[in-house]
């Protein structure tokens, strides 16, 4: 998820992506510590938000406190 330069041992990592081989996936406000970043399509996604929370970010309060189906962004 990057360009990576052997001959000095330093990689330019793609948007999203951080680590020593760019293979870290960065998400939005790290998820505002109420899910996981994991790697969907390609692109950095937060997934899993607590109950209470959603969004790209896992920072939409979720009204009702339950989302269903989990990840769709929509409260119940």
């Amino acid at each position: 998820h990057g360009t990576c330069n052997e001959a000095l041992f330093e990689c330019a990592c793609d948007s999203g992506f951080g680590g020593v081989g760019c293979d870290i996936p960065q998400c939005p406000d790290d998820c505002n510590s109420r899910g996981v970043c994991r790697v969907l399509y390609g692109e950095p996604t937060c997934t899993s938000c607590d109950e209470g929370w959603m969004g790209p970010a896992c920072e939409i309060p979720c009204v009702n406190g339950v989302q269903e189906p989990m990840d769709s962004g929509i409260c119940v």
